[in-house]
């Protein structure tokens, strides 16, 4: 039997995921570690949607065998590319949706899946001009 541990989201939905991937989150991680909590303990997570929270182990499940993920940034520029499977799960993703699961990368501190994130919204802007940018990512002009 497969340890599990059970997210609510702060919509009252309960995600059970496997325990190898909930440690991927460096804040569930230490929760675990803090309170010794045993298999069937619900930890809340009320910053975070349940269709995000779902979103972000769907992530982690599919990169659960990558190896520990390099320092990204090197003199400001970002390495690397995204997979043809993360442009394929990013393309799908609503603007404010992708925002929410960069959000919820970092208070859960999933780094790969925060680099990731990063990456797709650095990506957005690319060849744009600050007037484009600002459209894209509804900004408003207030100079």
């Amino acid at each position: 039997m497969t340890a599990t541990v059970k997210l609510r989201s702060r919509d009252g939905q309960i995600i059970e995921v496997e325990q190898k991937l909930a440690l991927q989150s460096e804040t569930i991680c230490s929760t675990l570690s803090k309170t010794n909590m045993s298999t069937g303990t619900t930890i809340d997570c009320p910053a975070i949607s349940g269709a995000v929270l779902s979103l972000a182990f769907e992530w982690l499940q599919h990169h659960i065998n990558d190896p520990p993920p390099a320092p990204e940034i090197t003199e400001g520029h970002c390495r690397g590319q995204l997979s043809a499977w993360d442009e394929k799960f990013f393309s799908r993703l609503a603007l404010p949706t992708l925002y929410q699961l960069l959000l919820a990368a970092d208070q859960l501190q999933m780094v790969r899946l925060l680099n990731a994130c990063n990456k797709t919204v650095a990506r957005m802007m690319i060849g744009k001009s600050p007037a484009e940018i600002r459209a894209t990512f509804d900004i408003p002009d207030d100079l």
